[in-house]
């Protein structure tokens, strides 16, 4: 029997962690036709998340804790969850997600070959908006120009987002697509890592602490030959919206602005 493993880091939220479980109790199929397993990290350094954590229980789906010494950040936070997977697929993930009921099954049914390495499903934002395929191809001149003037300084980046919220309210409409196809980076709330992937690394190549995590991935695929492969029949829903603009927090600016000096090449 085939067995799927979903990798997930929980940050100071365990009722939030506890509904993503719940989505995966819900998949059709699970015990009968796929074994389901479920590896939570706990980066809160809480004696209380971890406490409520253990206490999960799911008879269909086989669940592990571990505990991080540390807040590691979330690919750091996937890649303790990595290290304890043992299945022909495992899917890493925010916890902040909805899986469709018929996500694992779809999953199975399809065929996935070399050098297609990690597939991106249709990852849909509560308010409607679909944050896959992320980025089709490497972005041009004027979008790193873009980026570039936006990790020069916190206030020039909250101008910038307040100029876009007037002249741009919404969000851009991104291409949705009825079929798979190669991309160049998916968000990064959401990766299935297939096979081929697991037989050539043993981890997610990201020497950061938090941000650029979408271009990390795509990088180490592409190095390695691979595709990413986007696949809309593969739905997930995410718990965030997108309808504003939303200014950054200082802290979470400066960890961006840290990182994307060694990932602007990755875009």
């Amino acid at each position: 029997m085939k067995k799927i493993s979903f990798v997930s880091v929980n940050y100071k939220n365990h009722l939030v962690t506890l509904d993503f479980c719940r989505s995966l109790e819900s998949q059709d199929g699970v015990g009968e036709h796929f074994e389901l397993e479920c590896i939570l990290v706990d980066n809160s350094e809480s004696a209380e998340q971890l406490e409520a954590l253990n206490d999960f229980n799911f008879p269909t789906i086989e669940i592990k804790i571990i505990g991080a010494d540390g807040n590691l950040g979330y690919f750091g936070g996937l890649n303790l969850g990595l290290s304890e997977a043992s299945s022909d697929f495992v899917v890493i993930c925010n916890n902040d997600l909805k899986f469709q009921r018929d996500f694992c099954i779809g999953l199975l049914s399809s065929k996935y070959e070399e050098p297609i390495l990690a597939i991106a499903p249709d990852v849909i934002t509560i308010d409607g908006y679909h944050q896959n395929p992320h980025v089709l191809s490497p972005i041009g001149w004027l979008r790193r120009f873009q980026f570039d003037l936006y990790y020069t300084n916190y206030f020039v980046a909250k101008l910038m987002v307040r100029i876009l919220a007037v002249f741009r309210p919404t969000r851009r409409v991104l291409p949705i697509l009825e079929e798979g196809c190669e991309i160049h980076m998916g968000i990064g709330a959401c990766y299935i890592l297939l096979p081929a992937f697991l037989k050539k690394f043993s981890n997610l190549d990201y020497p950061q602490f938090l941000y650029g995590e979408e271009a990390y991935f795509s990088k180490q695929i592409h190095d390695a030959g691979g595709v990413l492969w986007y696949e809309p029949k593969l739905r997930v829903v995410h718990a965030e919206s997108v309808s504003t603009a939303k200014i950054p927090r200082r802290q979470i600016y400066e960890y961006a602005k840290a990182g994307y000096p060694d990932y602007r090449s990755m875009l």
